[in-house]
């Protein structure tokens, strides 16, 4: 069989459509070298070369996904009895894939005994703790954090960051497991996919340990992101929203952008492609259902209880944003003479950072990128529902509706944090992690058909 020979696919509106088994490849190629870049070959080029090649591997992705097969209608038919060393090579693939896995979160736990909790150390996870002791004990969340932290703050965080911890301080453990926890939660939905979609095993095996290999490549060369901060779980949510995506679950779908709206606002940007996903598979009607669901959700969550004390909130919090933005780029590393955050390999920051830096051309410059990031984002949206709607006189493939909306939504995410002024590394680890379902669901790395017998 020819590695990079054509693959048919047969979609559900019953055309077969041929792609390139290469395209598959290139995805993983993709996925790899951006996964390469975020961990252990994190700033390899110059400063400005470093960020360009990263934020480039993520569109890769992307376009490989758009143009490799779309995501499979229907499973492709069995192949008989399983021979003996396929049945050896998948079990003993697996079980190497958790233990793995199990030494994994064992170096984890290492971490976590060896640095504790304090604000000494990051205000992140302290802060989760502000949010989940106040609602046990019935004060109000959301009045600004001073004496506990030692500090004068604004309430950032969002219910979803927060509220899921409430499980930890009862239990009494680590909060850090479940942020952990989030994210296998999000690894175990792209293994239900490859288990759902039966691609051939050696390719499942490829397909699997990447998001293993990820998060142990993270831990190695940046277990700060671990163990300083809770994104894991966001992260998590982000890879249960794509999962969700590739389904036709209404209540699934709402349940995951409900976590990813309270976790992260600006997803908000990302909703109306989803709801132009939701007018092509059903019109006004599953739109309207979606938008009640969702509503309620985030009304029940977040705007009875929060925003309607405090309308103005969010606008205060943005601007709170804006300001650390300006004292992250005086942050100096003292080896290098640049600032920590701007400079270190995965954000366009870097290309906006004044040569000659003075306070005021600092915000400047921080104000001048977060215009052309809303200004890319709002490219982004327009392209991708431009491209929709010259699909609409086309008979709608669902499968390849679905796939489209995942794509748009990684392509939203490379854009976004590749113009955010202050690219923090934890934050970034969102984009990164959505890459491991699009290598798990999207185009195959051997060529197969189905529906052509």
């Amino acid at each position: 069989m020819p590695l990079f020979a054509s693959s048919t696919i047969t979609s559900l509106g019953g055309q077969p459509s041929r792609r390139p088994a290469l395209a598959g490849w290139l995805l993983y190629s993709a996925a790899l070298f951006e996964a390469w870049l975020f961990t252990w070959g994190r700033g390899f080029f110059s400063e400005r070369l470093s960020p360009v090649a990263f934020v480039g591997a993520g569109l890769v992705v992307v376009l490989a996904g758009w143009f490799g097969a779309p995501l499979p209608a229907v499973r492709p038919p069995g192949r008989g009895v399983i021979k003996w060393w396929q049945a050896a090579g998948l079990l003993g693939g697996g079980a190497g894939l958790l233990v793995g896995l199990r030494d994994t979160v064992r170096m984890m736990e290492q971490f976590f005994i060896e640095v504790p909790v304090q604000v000494a150390y990051s205000d992140i996870i302290p802060a989760v703790q502000i949010y989940v002791r106040r609602w046990l004990w019935g004060s109000d969340v959301y009045r600004p954090l001073t004496h506990e932290l030692g500090y004068p703050a604004l309430p950032t965080y969002l219910p979803a960051t927060w509220f899921p911890f409430i499980a930890a301080e009862l239990g009494d453990f680590d909060y850090r497991w479940m942020a952990v926890g989030g994210l296998l939660a999000g690894v175990v939905a792209v293994w239900a996919w490859l288990v759902w979609l039966r691609r051939p095993w050696l390719e499942t095996l490829l397909k699997a340990a990447f998001p293993v290999a990820l998060i142990y490549s993270v831990l190695v060369t940046d277990p700060s992101i671990f163990v300083y901060s809770v994104e894991a779980m966001v992260a998590g949510y982000v890879l249960l929203l794509g999962a969700a995506l590739l389904t036709r679950s209404l209540v699934l779908r709402a349940g995951a952008l409900a976590l990813c709206l309270l976790s992260r606002y600006f997803l908000v940007l990302w909703v109306p492609l989803l709801a132009l996903l939701l007018l092509r598979e059903g019109g006004w009607r599953r739109l309207l259902q979606f938008g009640a669901l969702s509503l309620a959700l985030l009304g029940a969550a977040y705007l009875w209880p929060v925003w309607r004390h405090d309308p103005g909130l969010m606008l205060r919090v943005q601007e709170s944003y804006q300001q650390v933005a300006v004292n992250e780029w005086q942050n100096f590393n003292p080896a290098t003479g640049r600032p920590y955050h701007p400079f270190n390999g995965l954000g366009l920051a870097a290309w906006f950072y004044p040569a000659a830096p003075t306070l005021d051309l600092i915000r400047t410059k921080v104000a001048h990128m977060r215009t052309v990031q809303l200004m890319g984002v709002g490219l982004v949206v327009a392209g991708v529902a431009l491209g929709w709607w010259r699909r609409r006189k086309l008979t709608p493939d669902p499968a390849r509706e679905r796939w489209l909306a995942v794509l748009s939504l990684k392509l939203l995410l490379v854009v976004f944090f590749a113009l955010l002024h202050v690219p923090y590394a934890y934050m970034l680890l969102v984009s990164v992690c959505l890459t491991g379902l699009i290598v798990g669901a999207g185009p195959s790395l051997w060529r197969y058909r189905i529906g052509a017998e």
